[in-house]
């Protein structure tokens, strides 16, 4: 969070002493923990922090534990995809990773802010309230928990606070604000309503300077707002007693076993004088007698940094210095000497302190190393970074995402979500919890070495070897009174071999000991082997190898790692009878891991070892469920054959694809084939066949069904009792409608003859035969529901094939009671195990079925569908939309990076609202639309302006491709509207972005920066043919034809009143279907005028023709003469005929006859 700039020391406000509180406090701390629990022991302080290794998360972008919780800061925006918003992180997913951390080798988590945020920030670094907790992150209970479930593992827990500043609430309107004026401004709250919570709810108690706009003057440095913050008056007493009685709470309530200090440079250093000594006391007083506070004081040189270390002053800080010495080294190729150069400065810091000043590689504020234009994720070159790292000297800290090869750049791009969620990119796609990552295991091994050899972590640091020329060897050793470890990495990506005139390394170990790398890159040396003088070491390393040299004598046995796993970490279409097989770094108890495996869901299956038990094979006796997320474990029980643990529990997950299994798979006398087994009785042939069987003495139930061809997708579905399931979304396939079941069920592909069971907790087979066969399955259903079942219900429904295909109602089986998107509890067949009958079911002996096939929209971004759209309007964007009884589909162009664009759809387009996406202007009927993010290739749809993910959409990946998708009418708007009202419009990318008017479509009517409720397209759905028959889907519905059968040609029409006329077309055209003497309306359709005495308009239909005839006066018998002079033919749309005669005031009316007269 720290700009650089020099050191300023402010002499101002005289202070109070660290005990004095105002008399009547209005405001109330957290509470204390053993003021909630009596009794409460607090968490010693480690010994010697050096002892420790630090891991460093952005709480947010680590693991939403606890989804439900993401929207409970009101203020907060929460958005997967933005890069400032919130993602989901907690303190609950910090607490279920805490076996990633403890496998990694973490010793202390450093936690970002935790207190209440103006706008709920992701960050944490612009608080509002210093006596609560954000609640986005949870409660002080969830914190809780996590320190605790943290201490429990041997992992403390460090905090990062901000004294220097608040969130941005308060503002001035003088002149010059916000630029830099040491006279001062005066300031008043943004919203008289919105101010910091108490004690800063005070604008005496803020800084009123404005920003800082020179960060190298010492005044603006620590006066100034740090980038439009409210900076705290850390000068008043008053705020100096409140801040020091607020933060000693947050250790209280918490038992954090120390403090990160945000912008540590930017507060008068006479503050910290305070401030400090004040903590460190108060931890004292908690057990906590090594209280660790650090600083962020980001400078690039050592007399910089040091005198924030000196007495009654931060007992650490960030070595920043170091970690830009690192960067110059490890990816700029500079020189190794430089290292050494470095360290030689460690005079500069107080001794209490400089040897355990955080070391780091990367953090939030700056490009990760292995970013473009540094690294360029050579992970390679990373790890001698990471050897340094965690071996040289000082409390090495890690950002995470670093042991995944995270390659962020700038902030915000550096802090990615660790979980699998949408701010991801290039190494950080997917679910990065890998522990068999190369980098990882790289990690985790220097953290066991430390741990088996003290003096790689409190040794003496003697520097043995280092290049001046480039980038090259560096070495050096560490020495803990007897123990002597050798350190060696080259920087350079060719071999290397440190020899200058047959000297080489100095070691101070005797010649002839034999030297292990207890990494695993050399093979063992020997000392003074081919070497000039004594305790000489001869060594050739590989480009960007390390090494760790000990003695063979001193050589430990370290904890066993697993160090591959198959299917792989995060997998995706994993065959589904593949083997899972676990690799170990040395020979393992293979009794005490396999009673330590497990598989979820259950899967049984047979272990079998190999390669001197280091490797364990797991075999599933049946094939996998399709399309299921199978998470691995081995529990920390499990041992070597040395008797050691890995130390925490291993997990990793893949997911199972279509392929794979089910072939000649039997579960008790029922084969998996694709052929009907014999014997097996037809319980219904109502649209779908069934055939059923249970065989109770091994709990088998065989189903089968007919597969009916290409173009549907089939299932059949499975529950002990619909009633008392909540209806669910149909799941994994993206279907429309609901099924009321949380059971198994048994779904076929047929495009791809793939055949699968989900939602199954047991024993399962499946297999289809070729088209117009059989697919059948088996399941055993004591596995499922246990033995004490007498009925099971069953559902055989056919899909349409696509995402977002309908359920097809009228081939349900058993029928369907309402001909609705749902399958509905009283829609399954009750089949009585121990009879083998349907009870209350019956067999209609109805033929097989035929497909019924809707027009199908293939929604992957390549505009498959322009040939289907009924709608298209040309245009610098054009507009492309169609409808098949069901979906609407509508497609625009890409028009390249740099605009985000949109295809807004409304029913009604004058209702106000704003723009979306916090564009500017106003969008008149903003309802629901379709998104395209150009910049990051994102589309997806919007419902009521939330984000929706159950309608398909995709834009192609590259510029120039189409975004399009399709939206269920019915369940968006309750049912088909008359007519629907569209818009493609696109806005400048940024927020606040303006609408780009020349792209606009329809042409704007009034170009600025609003979509005005007149510039949509109206879409009539009487214009639709969703069967292809030549009959609009409105008359079809009218006249009871069917909108979906193109073998339906007016055999259906009905004409009530027998004139000739059918109810659908009288209704249509204003007439009277109980009336045979008023067939259509005939109406005016606007006043006379000099050209016209009259304008005339019916509608007319293609199965009649039309006739007008004239008379003056209807008193006298009338004559009617006829105004158009043969009978015009219907068009299946609206007839205009204008009268010219002047004089023809009188009477119209219309003749219909059939159009064959």
């Amino acid at each position: 969070m720290t700009r650089p700039y020099n050191v300023y020391h402010f002499l101002g406000w005289a202070v109070l002493s660290a005990s004095a509180l105002p008399a009547a406090m209005a405001w109330e701390p957290l509470p204390a923990r053993d003021v909630d629990t009596p009794g409460f022991t607090y968490t010693a302080s480690p010994d010697d922090w050096r002892n420790i290794n630090i891991y460093h998360v952005i709480t947010d972008r680590f693991y939403d534990g606890d989804p439900l919780n993401n929207d409970d800061n009101p203020d907060g925006d929460t958005n997967p995809y933005g890069t400032i918003s919130i993602h989901g992180g907690d303190f609950e997913g910090l607490e279920q990773k805490l076996d990633y951390l403890q496998m990694l080798g973490a010793k202390a988590v450093w936690i970002s802010p935790v207190h209440l945020n103006v706008n709920g920030s992701f960050h944490g670094y612009a608080a509002r309230d210093f006596t609560a907790i954000d609640p986005h992150w949870g409660t002080l209970d969830d914190l809780r928990n996590f320190v605790d479930a943290a201490h429990d593992r041997g992992i403390y827990v460090i905090i990062d606070v901000v004294q220097n500043h608040l969130g941005d609430l308060a503002t001035s309107t003088d002149f010059g604000y916000p630029s830099f004026n040491s006279a001062g401004y005066n300031l008043r709250w943004r919203n008289a309503s919105r101010r910091h919570a108490p004690p800063f709810d005070n604008l005496d108690y803020l800084h009123n300077y404005g920003n800082v706009d020179n960060w190298e003057d010492p005044e603006q440095a620590i006066l100034g707002d740090f980038m439009g913050l409210d900076g705290i008056r850390t000068e008043h007493p008053t705020v100096r007693t409140n801040l020091i009685t607020l933060f000693e709470a947050l250790i209280s309530a918490t038992d954090c076993d120390g403090f990160r200090v945000d912008t540590a440079r930017h507060v008068e250093m006479d503050f910290w004088e305070q401030f400090l000594p004040a903590m460190y006391d108060h931890a004292e007083t908690l057990g906590k007698s090594n209280f660790f506070i650090y600083a962020e004081a980001w400078r690039g040189s050592d007399e910089e940094v040091g005198p924030f270390t000196a007495t009654n002053r931060f007992n650490s800080s960030l070595y920043f210095p170091m970690r830009d010495t690192m960067e110059s080294v490890f990816v700029w190729g500079q020189a190794t000497y430089h290292l050494a150069s470095r360290s030689a400065n460690i005079g500069h810091y107080a001794e209490n302190a400089r040897y355990q000043l955080v070391n780091f590689l990367d953090n939030h504020d700056m490009p990760r190393l292995l970013s473009d234009g540094k690294l360029n994720r050579n992970q390679t070159a990373l790890k001698p970074a990471l050897t340094f790292l965690y071996t040289s000297r000082q409390v090495p800290c890690l950002y995470y995402g670093t042991e995944q090869g995270f390659n962020g750049g700038q902030d915000p791009y550096d802090r990615e979500d660790m979980f699998d969620g949408e701010f991801e990119f290039d190494d950080s796609l997917g679910d990065n919890f890998n522990m068999t990552h190369d980098l990882f295991l790289h990690v985790r091994k220097l953290n066991l070495l430390r741990e088996a050899y003290p003096a790689l972590r409190l040794g003496s640091f003697s520097n043995r070897w280092e290049n001046f020329d480039g980038p090259g060897i560096f070495v050096y050793t560490k020495i803990l009174n007897t123990q002597t470890v050798v350190v060696a990495f080259n920087t350079s990506d060719q071999p290397q071999t440190p020899t200058w005139f047959g000297n080489g390394p100095q070691s101070t170990l005797t010649n002839g000991t034999v030297l292990v790398d207890v990494l695993g890159n050399l093979s063992n040396l020997i000392v003074g082997a081919n070497m000039t003088l004594p305790g000489q070491i001869g060594l050739t390393l590989p480009a960007h190898a390390s090494a760790i040299l000990v003695p063979q004598q001193e050589q430990q046995t370290l904890p066993p790692t697993i160090t591959a796993c198959s299917p792989a970490h995060d997998e995706a279409e994993v065959l589904r009878d593949r083997a899972i097989v676990i690799d170990f770094d040395q020979p393992m108890n293979t009794a005490m891991v396999e009673n330590a495996f497990s598989i979820t869901p259950a899967a049984q299956g047979t272990f079998s070892w190999s390669n001197g038990d280091r490797r364990m094979t797991y075999q599933p006796q049946f094939s996998l469920q399709a399309d299921v997320r199978y998470v691995i474990q081995i529990a920390s029980n499990a041992l070597s054959t040395a008797s050691l643990s890995t130390g925490s529990g291993f997990e990793s997950f893949f997911y199972t694809g279509a392929s794979g299994g089910g072939d000649n798979q039997a579960l008790g006398s029922y084969v998996m084939d694709g052929i009907l087994d014999p014997g097996v009785p037809q319980l219904i042939f109502n649209r779908m066949i069934l055939y059923a069987q249970f065989d109770p003495a091994v709990g088998a139930l065989y189903l089968a069904t007919y597969d009916a061809g290409e173009g549907n997708d089939h299932f059949i579905f499975l529950d002990d009792d619909p009633t008392d399931s909540t209806p669910e979304a149909f799941p994994s396939w993206n279907k429309i409608g609901t099924v009321a079941s949380d059971g198994p069920f048994l779904a076929d592909e047929n495009d791809n003859d793939f055949i699968a069971w989900y939602q199954v907790n047991a024993s399962a087979n499946a297999k289809t035969g070729p088209n117009d066969g059989v697919m059948e399955g088996v399941i055993n259903l004591y596995e499922q529901y246990g033995t004490n079942l007498q009925y099971i219900y069953i559902a055989v429904a056919p899909y349409q094939n696509p995402d977002g295909g309908s359920l097809i109602p009228d081939y349900l089986t058993p029928a369907s009671t309402d001909l609705d998107q749902n399958i509905d509890a009283d829609e399954y067949l009750k089949l009585n195990l121990v009879t083998g009958e349907i009870e209350g079911g019956s067999n209609t002996n109805a033929p097989p079925p035929g497909e019924v096939v809707l027009k199908q929209y293939i929604i992957n971004g390549q505009l498959n569908d322009l040939e289907l759209a009924t709608l298209q309007r040309d245009g610098a964007l054009p507009l492309y939309a169609d409808f098949n009884g069901e979906l609407l589909y509508v497609a625009t162009a890409d028009a390249g990076e740099g605009n985000d664009h949109f295809i807004f759809v409304t029913d009604d387009p004058a209702v106000p609202a704003n723009a979306p996406w916090a564009k500017r202007g106003s969008n008149q009927g903003l309802k629901h639309f379709l998104a395209d993010e150009n910049d990051s290739d994102f589309s997806g749809w919007f419902i009521n302006d939330s984000m929706d993910l159950s309608h398909p959409a995709a834009t192609t990946y590259n510029n120039g491709g189409y975004l399009e998708g399709t939206l269920n009418v019915i369940d968006v708007f309750g049912g088909i509207p008359d007519r629907l009202y569209l818009a493609v419009v696109p806005y400048e990318t940024a927020d606040g972005g303006a609408l780009v008017s020349t792209y606009q479509n329809p042409p704007p009517v009034t170009t600025n920066e609003d979509l005005e409720s007149d510039e949509y397209y109206v879409l009539e759905f009487s214009q639709f043919d969703t069967d292809g028959d030549g009959i609009p889907d409105i008359d079809e519905d009218i006249n009871r034809n069917g909108v979906r059968d193109p073998g339906e040609t007016g055999a259906r029409i009905v004409d009530t009143d027998g004139d000739s006329l059918s109810d659908g077309d009288e209704n249509l055209s204003g007439g009277d279907p109980l009336d045979p003497t008023v067939g259509t309306s005939l109406r005016q359709a606007a006043p006379p005028d000099q050209d016209h005495a009259a304008t005339l308009q019916w509608m007319g239909f293609t199965s009649s023709t039309y006739q007008i005839f004239f008379a003056s006066d209807l008193i006298h018998t009338p004559t009617w003469q006829p105004v158009n002079p043969a009978p015009t033919p219907g068009t299946g749309g609206v007839h205009t005929l204008y009268v010219t005669n002047a004089t023809a005031e009188g009477f119209y009316r219309i003749q219909i006859l059939p159009a064959d007269n």
